[in-house]
């Protein structure tokens, strides 16, 4: 029985450190685009 606790929090912790890695690489990437955005129109305003 031990050995189903050890596979079992060894999963729990592997998709909890997938799901983690994907949203930081999803926000990083949304905040990337919306900083060039905000330059963009910064950019536009003062021309």
């Amino acid at each position: 029985m031990n050995g189903f606790w050890i596979i079992f929090w060894a999963a729990l912790l592997g998709l909890t450190l997938l799901a983690y890695t994907t949203l930081a690489v999803v926000v990083t990437i949304g905040g990337y685009q919306d900083i060039r955005a905000m330059f963009r129109k910064l950019r536009e305003r003062d021309e």
